[in-house]
């Protein structure tokens, strides 16, 4: 849930980044929902549909719906490629020991 809380607060340079990145940490906090939701029932959904493979019985499991959004979520951040602003490089913009190393 807080890797998804910082991928939903962390600023970006353009809409489309911001769009990605709303994504990727919805599906992070909802996949971390969805995953607790099937923990709290001790996996007896993804049991159930384990021992009686149907449709309608995957389509009821959390745990379907965790895969789902945390799928969603590794297939963006694996096509992801940062925006870098005409005449910078890559290591000109990040560094994670200065506090304004995005300008966003």
């Amino acid at each position: 849930v807080c890797s998804g809380l910082i991928f939903l607060s962390h600023p970006q340079r353009t809409l489309f980044l911001s769009a990605q990145h709303f994504v990727i940490g919805s599906s992070l906090i909802f996949g971390a929902a969805f995953l607790a939701a099937e923990k709290l029932n001790n996996f007896s959904s993804a049991l159930q549909a384990w021992s009686q493979p149907s449709v309608v019985t995957a389509i009821r499991s959390p745990l379907v719906y965790a895969a789902i959004s945390f799928g969603l979520a590794a297939s963006i951040l694996i096509h992801f490629q940062e925006e870098y602003p005409r005449g910078t490089l890559p290591t000109d913009l990040h560094f994670g020991t200065k506090a304004k190393c995005h300008h966003g």
